[in-house]
């Protein structure tokens, strides 16, 4: 990648052997190690360290350096794509800009929203009929008799 950045995983390897389902306080401080040096992502750190997802999920229930070492890994895999989408945009790249101000421009009004108006651009109008007697019951009897009456103008 340019400029110096490249992704945390780059260059990593398996560990060098299997580990135990309960680490010793070693292991778990190279695991966490080797954590923030990966991409971040579960399953394939989990096959790096030969276990399975699971393992590796309940590792992270359980000591919480290696879940930190996790955030750590996703933190360094979000500056490099930070750093890409700028690149981007430095570049003139509509789709990064748009992308960007869709994100980070919210406060100077840049956001996606659909507007639903009446008529013209005019308010929407919402008129709001009483039901008859006959429909009410009907209804709370779950019926739909008497349902097609309607109130008297």
């Amino acid at each position: 990648m340019s400029q110096g950045l490249s992704p945390p995983q780059e260059g990593l390897n398996e560990m060098a052997h299997p580990l135990s389902k309960k680490p010793t306080r070693k292991e778990l401080d190279r695991m966490a190690e080797f954590i923030r040096k990966g991409d971040g992502l579960q399953s394939s750190t989990a096959r790096r360290l030969k276990v399975s997802r699971q393992t590796m999920r309940q590792w992270l229930s359980k000591y919480p350096e290696l879940l930190e070492a996790f955030d750590d890994a996703r933190e360094a895999m979000l500056d490099v794509a930070e750093s890409q989408l700028h690149q981007e945009i430095k570049k003139g790249r509509a789709w990064a800009v748009c992308f960007y101000l869709k994100c980070q421009g919210k406060s100077r009004g840049y956001v996606e929203r659909q507007e639903v108006t009446g008529a013209d651009g005019r308010p929407l109008e919402h008129a709001i009929k009483e039901l008859p007697e006959a429909a009410l019951r009907a209804l709370a009897q779950g019926s739909n008799r008497g349902a097609s009456e309607t109130p008297a103008d």
